[in-house]
């Protein structure tokens, strides 16, 4: 089995696949590097109030934009896996921006209304900011349709460039201002949605989008959503409004301050879920013509990230301390607590990609449903009991579950799969 193991291994390593996923992780562990230098560099600028009133602002675009997509995207993503030309790509990401500039029309509208609700539970400020930022919100949809269109494209190098662009920019951007002008909440903003804005149209313009086969594609992409986009629009938004309200209610039992601590632990656990979700990425097209997840490439990836989990284990004290000062210390344990999380829930990502590579998305559905309950009930209780920490519990019994509930998914379609066979 060790040798078997071993010979798997050396193969992968020297495929293109495996190339791919080195390219595609080593962007996104810079892209995380870079976004943990753009929150050491905000939370010594900005404060723990204003930190957090900007991680809060964040949660809400991204809630939004989530909310107004309907799968669009994702139905024009698994398209494009089966496009056999540049030129029919090119196509699907014209008929893509379509949709782009149609759903950018309805996200501003809904930020104007929903700015005044939530101006008026969390503070006047919060829906002044929203309205303030709405002239380059759009820069949202145009970031999901290029994370859908290009994995769809495997278009790796497009991927990682847009995982490292944007905090590229706004780092250098932010340390020009700050030592000419001085800086504020109302600047980081602006800055924010600037690089994201000259990112987003960086790589959609490196695309080449055609605009020949609008009318045929968009008729597809609606006659088909519904059984293929809709249903991980559901999962999505169910996930992401569950994951979002973490924000409101440490925002309204407690302050902003806990919204930006626990959005602080988040960012440092997040790269302990990227070696499985780089990997599922690249073997995306090969896994829709897979029966099965080869057995040693499972193995391979949970071995890798229980040796990260320990080495991260080890250091992120220090790291905390010395990058976000004393003033973050607290989360550590927390931190300890969602790295797990991270974790378990980056082997769940190998096999999510696997069971919506075969369209199994009523599975990944329903499976939503069950971690949005189990969301709301720990972001709600736990969050007004126990505050951060109990944000970070539910964040682990939230990647146990789904773990756990996928490898069923997975079982059953790869055994359905053999049996056809």
């Amino acid at each position: 089995m060790k040798t078997k193991l071993i010979i798997y291994l050396k193969q992968a390593l020297e495929s293109i696949h495996m190339r791919q996923a080195s390219v595609l992780y080593s962007s996104l562990i810079l892209g995380v590097l870079f976004s943990i230098v753009v929150s050491a560099i905000n939370t010594r600028l900005l404060g723990p109030e204003d930190f957090g009133a900007f991680k809060f602002l964040q949660t809400v675009w991204l809630l939004g934009v989530t909310f107004i997509t309907f799968g669009f995207f994702t139905t024009g993503g698994i398209f494009l896996t089966k496009a056999k030309s540049t030129e029919e790509e090119r196509c699907w990401m014209g008929s893509l921006l379509t949709i782009v500039s149609i759903v950018s029309m309805a996200f501003i509208l809904l930020l104007l209304v929903a700015s005044y609700p939530i101006g008026h539970i969390y503070g006047t400020e919060i829906g002044n900011y929203i309205r303030y930022c709405t002239i380059l919100v759009f820069v949202f949809p145009m970031r999901i349709f290029l994370q859908d269109a290009l994995r769809g494209a495997n278009d790796i190098k497009g991927l990682a460039l847009l995982n490292v662009l944007p905090q590229i920019l706004y780092i250098i951007i932010v340390l020009i201002i700050n030592s000419l002008f001085g800086f504020s909440l109302d600047l980081a903003l602006f800055l924010f949605l600037l690089c994201l804005l000259i990112s987003v149209f960086t790589i959609s313009a490196r695309t080449k989008p055609k605009f020949s086969a609008v009318k045929g594609q968009l008729s597809k992409i609606l006659s088909h959503n519904k059984s293929i986009g809709l249903p991980i629009y559901i999962a999505v938004l169910i996930t992401t409004a569950t994951d979002s309200l973490s924000s409101f209610t440490l925002a309204y039992f407690f302050s902003l301050r806990e919204v930006g601590e626990f959005a602080l632990t988040l960012a440092i656990t997040m790269p302990l879920s990227m070696i499985p979700t780089a990997i599922a990425t690249t073997y995306f097209k090969h896994f829709a013509n897979s029966d099965s997840i080869p057995r040693e490439l499972i193995l391979g990836v949970l071995a890798a990230s229980t040796v990260l989990l320990l080495i991260f284990y080890i250091v992120i004290k220090e790291i905390i301390v010395f990058l976000y000062t004393e003033q973050f210390s607290n989360i550590v344990q927390a931190v300890y607590i969602c790295g797990a999380a991270s974790t378990i829930h980056g082997m769940g990502d190998l096999l999510n990609r696997f069971i919506l590579a075969h369209r199994e998305t009523k599975k990944l559905r329903t499976n939503a449903i069950q971690l949005g309950i189990i969301s709301t009930l720990g972001f709600v209780f736990l969050v007004a009991f126990a505050g951060l920490i109990g944000a970070a519990i539910t964040k682990l019994a939230v990647a146990i579950v789904y773990l756990i509930t996928l490898v069923i998914y997975y079982h059953q379609i790869s055994n359905r799969k053999l049996w056809n066979g």
